[in-house]
């Protein structure tokens, strides 16, 4: 058809002869024929300038003289306007509660209209289908009448438990409704049938946790056609036929049924345990309920049904007792005043005892707190790490058994296959490269942040018998503990990748990246004389190796290494450690610059 270019869902033709299309996206189209050829026509679009509560859902259907549309809002319903030239088109859509406002609302889904033939309807909603018709069915609707006025009434329990597919229902003009789904099936709304029939809800049976049954669904008392046998069956229960039940029997199962046998699976139960629930169940399908660890006391298991069609059965009810457990009897009590003065007794005699426990307890207390206390005065309060302290309290005695190591493996005349004797202590010393930036333009708040990422960073890199200081400021000397001296250079390396590829968060939204400069030796310095140099001219040794890297171009590692030459004395040595000048003058060091993987090392 000329102009008509959607996709069209749904066809519907009114009385006048127009088509009314509807699309998937674009409301509905109204199509008009014009000439002689079929697919010359003139359209209108519908949409929501003339009442529909979308573009995409909804499906018309022609009722009378009337376009009804049903949409997830609800019934609308539309006087056609006759067919006028231009774009605009005067028919419009407004809420339609001739059915009843239930349907008109918004309350629920409407997603199929169906003509019953006798002045009714079937509606499909989101709660069910529904069969729709006038209270007065032998007066059936003249021309000149007016539709929206006559009263209706709505039933749907014809249709409880049907299941319909998501394609439209058929009214057959003799009576019935046609169900496609899996299972085609009629329902006849009109046939004569009770919906609100009694039915009964029974405590079928109850077993203790033992599997023992105490009851088996029926009451009965002695009679007088035969001796000392139960023989008149009750409905309901008396006082003597409660139960008193011993405490180790408090776990009970409570079964039940309802003699209703229309559409299996539709039953719904409802229960209390009056004096143990304080507000009865959700509705559910299951037939049976469990308590366990009931205590104490009196208690009435009260069980109700409702079927598919809303009708509730009566109370269904079985009474009993838990008698109290032997440690709550009278004679427990008795045996628990003589238990207590016996412990009033033990409670005197060990008093002392406690006394002398309290008093081992504060002084584990006070040395756990003096041990706190010590490691706070060795941590760094920012970053968590050591502080310089930790080098002499602490680091000094592993450096002390390492050099004594060291010298016995020197002196040792046939080493052991594990003591190689290559072990080193590699000393790194790195410093954030324009770490005064930071503090000068995003404020002191956002450095102590970057430190906090840059500590994390390097505690994540090391062992955990590995040392992390954190000497002051943005420096931070890291100890690998007797490490091989291959992997001394890889260390270095995986650090200035690390930092470097991290991004720093520094809070409002800021995330930077930064680099680091290293200075790095090992200890012992001279691998023949482990004392010569001290572990902390070792550091100093790695600093001055930091500051050449950052007057060298930053974003490197420096490694500073011992020659050949030795120094003959102390004083040659702490000059050597405090000038670099004087150190590579006298050939004393060498260095060699590393960077990242991806660049070359120099020397």
């Amino acid at each position: 058809m000329d102009g008509v270019k959607d996709n069209i869902r749904r066809i519907t033709t009114d009385v006048n002869g127009d088509l009314w299309l509807n699309t998937e996206v674009q409301g509905l189209l109204r199509v008009h024929f014009e000439g002689d050829k079929i697919n010359q026509v003139k359209t209108h679009r519908i949409g929501l300038e003339h009442g529909l509560p979308d573009l995409t859902a909804g499906r018309t259907i022609a009722f009378g003289k009337d376009l009804m549309l049903v949409t997830p809002k609800g019934i609308k319903s539309a006087q056609i306007a006759p067919w006028q030239e231009g774009d605009t088109d005067a028919t419009r859509f407004t809420s339609d509660a001739r059915f009843g406002s239930q349907f008109s609302n918004g309350s629920l889904e409407v997603s199929d209209l169906i003509d019953d033939h006798v002045g009714g309807v079937y509606l499909k909603t989101s709660d069910g289908i529904f069969a729709v018709r006038r209270k007065n069915l032998k007066d059936k609707p003249g021309k000149s009448e007016d539709q929206s006025a006559v009263p209706y009434t709505f039933d749907g329990n014809a249709f409880r438990g049907a299941t319909s597919a998501d394609d439209g229902l058929f009214a057959h003009p003799q009576g019935g409704v046609w169900m496609p789904s899996e299972v085609l099936t009629r329902v006849e709304p009109d046939a004569k049938k009770n919906y609100t029939q009694d039915f009964l809800a029974l405590i079928r049976r109850v077993t203790t946790n033992g599997k023992h049954v105490i009851f088996s669904g029926s009451f009965a008392e002695h009679g007088s056609g035969i001796q000392n046998a139960a023989t008149v069956f009750q409905t309901q229960q008396n006082k003597s036929q409660i139960l008193q039940l011993p405490y180790e029997q408090n776990a009970l199962i409570f079964e039940f049924s309802a003699p209703f046998f229309e559409k299996p699976g539709t039953l719904r139960f409802q229960y209390q345990l009056s004096g143990f629930d304080s507000q009865w169940s959700e509705w559910d399908s299951a037939t049976a309920k469990e308590y366990t660890n009931i205590p104490e006391g009196q208690y009435r298991f009260k069980v109700r049904a409702k079927n598919i069609y809303g009708v509730q059965t009566p109370e269904a009810i079985y009474a009993f007792q838990i008698l109290p457990p032997w440690y709550r009897s009278w004679w427990a009590y008795m045996l628990w005043i003589a238990l207590a003065a016996f412990l009033i007794w033990c409670i005197a005699h060990f008093y002392s005892l406690r006394l002398k426990r309290e008093k081992l307890r504060l002084e584990e207390l006070v040395a756990e707190r003096t041990q706190q206390l010590r490691e706070a005065s060795l941590t760094d309060p920012l970053t968590g790490l050591r502080n310089r302290r930790f080098l002499s309290e602490v680091l000094q005695n592993d450096v002390q058994a390492f050099i004594s190591y060291k010298n016995y493996v020197l002196q040792a005349s046939i080493n052991r296959a594990s003591m190689t004797g290559r072990e080193v202590f590699a000393l790194y010393l790195l410093d954030m490269d324009h770490f005064k930036q930071i503090n000068d333009t995003y404020g002191h708040e956002a450095g102590d942040m970057l430190l906090k990422q840059f500590s994390q960073i390097l505690n994540e890199a090391v062992r955990k018998d590995d040392v992390v200081v954190r000497l002051g400021g943005e420096e931070f000397l890291v100890v690998l503990k007797k490490t091989d001296p291959d992997y001394i250079h890889h260390f270095a390396q995986k650090l200035l990748k690390k930092v470097a590829d991290t991004e720093f968060d520094l809070g409002a939204g800021v995330r930077i990246h930064k680099t680091c400069s290293i200075g790095y030796t090992v200890f012992p310095f001279y691998a023949e004389f482990p004392a010569l140099v001290s572990f902390e001219q070792n550091v100093m040794l790695s600093d001055m190796a930091m500051y050449y890297a950052k007057h060298h171009g930053r974003n490197q590692a420096v490694f500073m290494s011992a020659t050949a030459k030795v120094p003959a004395s102390d004083e040659a040595i702490r000059h050597m450690v405090s000038s670099f000048e004087f150190a590579s003058k006298q050939a004393y060091v060498t260095i060699e610059q590393v960077r990242q993987k991806n660049e070359e090392a120099a020397s």
